[in-house]
């Protein structure tokens, strides 16, 4: 495992190169059922060694603007999950907002001598998504995981991203947190949240 690591830490993936490279360039989330098996010459055979199999990942995108790429690997070979894709995919959207936010608040901090602070919120499930004006295409998402998230957004703490247990569950392993506890959710009663507090190094 240790050498996979450090193979993967020392790798710059240009566009179409590899997994990460892939996912650049197709701006999408893929999933690989055996990465073992999937021609990335110089993660392969660590890859086997380590015991991985699977693997997937998303872009941190916003609108046309890729910000990064997020890997995930698995022990078990394992069949396309379409469902986790999409779930990570609105992650992605929702790290590269997040991300966006924080930019043009330092810059407004700067540049006006403020301090200005933002609440962040997350949620991951399914949404429905659609064009909904055929003369001038708006693209918008709703339903039941947009209303959570928003509900994190008004019920966090300035300047922190809380976030409900089922992100947590999806990015604890690549993730830090702190537990929040429980909160009130109109409509869903008493919600386990979970602050985000960065990357793991």
């Amino acid at each position: 495992m240790r050498e996979f690591k450090a193979i993967t830490w020392q790798t710059t993936y240009t566009p179409s190169v590899g997994l990460p490279g892939r996912i650049w360039i197709r701006r999408l989330p893929l999933w690989i059922q055996d990465i073992t098996e999937d021609g990335d010459k110089r993660r392969s055979q660590p890859a086997a060694e380590a015991g991985l199999h699977a693997a997937f990942g998303f872009p941190i995108l916003d609108d046309s603007e890729i910000l990064g790429v997020m890997v995930f690997f698995s022990r078990d070979v394992q069949l396309k999950d379409k469902e986790l894709l999409q779930m990570m995919g609105s992650i992605g959207s929702q790290i590269a907002q997040f991300i966006k936010r924080k930019q043009a608040e330092n810059a407004f901090n700067t540049e006006n001598n403020q301090n200005l602070n933002l609440r962040i919120g997350i949620h991951s499930g399914s949404v429905v998504a659609r064009v909904i004006d055929l003369n001038k295409f708006t693209y918008d998402l709703w339903g039941d995981t947009i209303n959570i998230a928003s509900c994190m957004e008004s019920q966090g703490i300035v300047g922190k991203i809380q976030v409900t247990e089922n992100t947590y569950k999806s990015l604890r392993n690549e993730f830090l947190f702190e537990k929040r506890g429980e909160i009130e959710v109109q409509g869903k009663g008493k919600m386990t949240t979970y602050f985000l507090i960065g990357q793991k190094g």
